[in-house]
C-alpha cells in the first residue's frame, strides 16, 4: 500500500504541477490538500518515508532539493533549494518566455563591452522568480538565465547594481593597455569615498562579508577550487557595492561600480586574508571538504578535464617556506589551543574578580551593619544613662523626703510626704525594669556585633585568598599572551601564504 501511495503522489504532482507555470502555483497549503486526498484523510506521519521520497523525486526532476518537516498529523512545512542552476524549473520557465535577450541589452556610455539589461526585462525576470525567497539563490538563477540566453563565457561578469542588472563582457586586450574602470574619476574623489566607507565601518564590514561568503556564495565545504577561482572576483565586485557609503546611493550604476572596484583594489588582500582564516578555521575543525580544498594548492602539474595542462599554485610564505594542509592544520590548532587557554584564563580572572567583588560587598554590608548596630547601642547607652540619672534623682529625693517625714511625724503633712515617697519608689522600680530591658537589648546587639566582626574577619581572609589567586591568574595571562605572540605571527604568515595561493588560481 505504501508503494502505491508513493506512485499515486508522484503521478498526481506530475499531472497537476508538471508544467512550469503550474509549478509556480504549488504552495504548502495546496500540497497539504493533495496529501490529505492522496492518503484518504490519514495522518501524514504514518507515510513520512513515502511522502519524502515522492517529493524528493518530483522536485529533483526540476533541479531542486526538497526539505519537508511534519509539524502535526496533517500539517507540513516545505522548503526547497536550487541545486542545478542551469536546468531547474525557474531557469527553464524564464528562458521559454524571454525571447532574444541580446535585443534587450543597452550599451553603457563609453564603456566597451558593458551593457545594462532593460528595466522591463529585469522586472519580468524578477516577477517570475518572486517565489524564491533567498536573494542570493535568486541572483544565481538570474546569472544562469543570462549566461544561457546570452551565451556568456566564464570570464564575462554579471552585476546587480541599484535594482539594475549589468553585464560586462570580457575584452581581450593587452594587460598594459587595459584601463581601470575607475580611470577618469579624480583621485581625491576616490580617496574621499574610501574615507567615508571607513567611517561607515568598512573594516568590520569586510570581516562580516568574509564570514558571509565563506558560509554561502564561496563556501569552502560546498564549492570546489575551480568554482571559487572562476567566481570569486565577480562576487567580490558585486559585494563591494554593498560596502559603499550611503552618500553615493544616487550615483549612476557604472559610477557606483567604479567606486566599488576602487575599494576592492584597495582591500582585496584584506578580504582574501579573512577568507583564508575562515578556511583555516574549518581545517582546524577537521572539515574534510575544507581539507580537500587546501590540498589542491600543492604546486603539482595537472590536467583539466579537457586535457589542458596547468600548474597548481604552491602555498609559499614571504620567507619561501612551503605549507601544506598538515602544517597549516598544525599552526592553526596550536593557535586555537593557545587562544582557548587565554580565554579560560580570562574566564577565571572574570570569575575571581566577581568573587572578590561579592566578598567586598559582603564586607561592606557587615560594616554597615556594625555601624547601624553601633548607633543603636549608643542610643541605648544614652537612654540607660538618662534612666540612671532619673533614678538617682528619685533616690536623692526619697532620702530628703524621709528626713522630712520624720520631722513631720504625727502631723497632717506626714501622710502627703509618705505618698510622694511611695510614688518615687514605684518610679524607681519601673526604671530598674527598664534598665534590665536596655541592658538585655545592648547585650543582644553586642552579640550580633561580635558575629558580624567574625564574619568580616572570615570574609577578609577569603578576599585575600582570591586576591592572591587573581595575582596568579594575571601573571599566567601575561605568560600566555607572551607565548601566543609567536603563534599568532606564524598563523598570520600561514594565512597570508594560503590567501595568495587561493587568489593566484583563476582556473584552467
Amino acid at each position: 500500500m505504501k508503494e502505491e501511495i508513493y506512485e499515486k503522489l508522484v503521478i498526481t504532482l506530475e499531472n497537476l504541477f508538471g508544467d512550469g507555470e503550474a509549478f509556480l502555483r504549488l504552495d504548502t497549503q495546496t500540497l497539504e490538500s493533495i496529501l490529505f486526498e492522496t492518503l484518504g484523510g490519514c495522518d501524514f506521519e504514518g507515510f513520512k518515508e513515502e511522502v519524502r521520497r515522492a517529493l524528493s523525486f518530483f522536485f529533483s526532476q526540476r533541479g531542486l532539493k526538497s526539505y519537508i518537516f511534519f509539524k502535526s498529523p496533517k500539517e507540513i512545512a516545505l522548503k526547497t533549494k536550487v541545486f542545478d542552476f542551469d536546468s531547474n524549473v525557474y531557469t527553464q520557465l524564464v528562458l521559454e518566455n524571454l525571447g532574444d535577450t541580446n535585443s534587450y541589452l543597452i550599451p553603457a556610455n563609453n564603456k566597451k563591452g558593458v551593457f545594462l539589461l532593460q528595466d522591463k526585462v529585469t522586472a519580468f525576470i524578477y516577477d517570475k522568480l518572486k517565489v524564491l525567497g533567498d536573494e542570493e539563490e535568486k541572483k544565481e538563477v538570474i546569472r544562469s538565465i543570462l549566461k544561457l540566453s546570452l551565451s556568456l563565457q566564464p570570464r564575462d561578469a554579471i552585476f546587480f547594481v541599484s535594482g539594475q542588472i549589468m553585464i560586462k563582457k570580457f575584452q581581450e586586450v593587452e594587460v598594459e593597455k587595459e584601463r581601470r574602470m575607475f580611470d577618469g574619476i579624480p583621485e581625491e574623489t576616490l580617496l574621499e569615498i574610501e574615507q567615508k566607507a571607513l567611517q561607515s565601518g568598512l573594516k568590520n564590514k569586510l570581516y562580516a562579508l568574509a564570514k558571509q561568503l565563506s558560509n554561502n556564495e564561496l563556501s569552502f565545504n560546498r564549492f570546489d577550487n575551480l568554482y571559487f577561482a572562476k567566481n570569486f572576483i565577480q562576487i567580490f565586485q558585486e559585494k563591494f557595492l554593498t560596502l559603499l557609503p550611503p552618500e553615493v546611493d544616487s550615483e549612476e550604476p557604472l559610477i557606483k561600480q567604479a567606486y566599488a572596484n576602487f575599494l576592492l583594489r584597495r582591500y582585496f588582500d584584506t578580504l582574501m586574508l579573512h577568507l583564508s582564516k575562515a578556511l583555516l578555521g574549518l581545517l582546524v575543525e577537521k572539515d574534510r571538504k575544507a581539507e580537500t580544498f587546501v590540498r589542491f594548492y600543492n604546486g603539482d602539474i595537472s590536467f583539466s578535464p579537457e586535457g589542458k595542462r596547468f600548474k597548481k599554485p604552491d602555498i609559499i610564505d614571504s620567507e619561501g617556506n612551503r605549507w601544506n594542509s598538515a602544517t597549516l592544520f598544525q599552526v592553526g590548532a596550536q593557535r586555537k589551543a593557545g587562544l582557548e587557554k587565554i580565554q579560560k584564563n580570562d574566564d577565571d580572572i572574570a570569575k575571581t574578580k566577581e568573587f572578590i567583588d561579592n566578598i567586598q560587598a559582603g564586607i561592606d554590608e557587615q560594616k554597615n551593619f556594625l555601624a547601624q548596630k553601633g548607633e543603636e547601642i549608643e542610643k541605648l547607652e544614652a537612654e540607660f544613662r538618662h534612666m540612671l540619672d532619673v533614678s538617682q534623682q528619685a533616690k536623692d529625693k526619697i532620702f530628703s523626703l524621709k528626713r522630712l517625714h520624720q520631722e513631720k511625724k504625727g502631723t497632717p503633712q506626714a501622710q502627703a510626704i509618705q505618698e510622694k515617697i511611695n510614688e518615687l519608689s514605684t518610679q524607681i522600680k519601673k526604671l530598674d525594669k527598664e534598665d534590665e530591658r536596655v541592658l538585655g537589648e545592648k547585650k543582644k546587639l553586642e552579640s550580633e556585633i561580635e558575629k558580624a566582626q567574625i564574619k568580616i574577619v572570615t570574609l577578609e581572609k577569603d578576599k585575600l585568598a582570591f586576591e592572591k589567586k587573581l595575582e596568579r591568574n594575571l601573571v599566567q595571562k601575561s605568560t600566555l599572551l607572551e607565548k601566543q605572540v609567536p603563534l599568532d605571527e606564524r598563523y598570520q604568515v600561514a594565512a597570508e601564504a594560503l590567501s595568495k595561493a587561493i587568489s593566484s588560481f583563476r582556473g584552467y
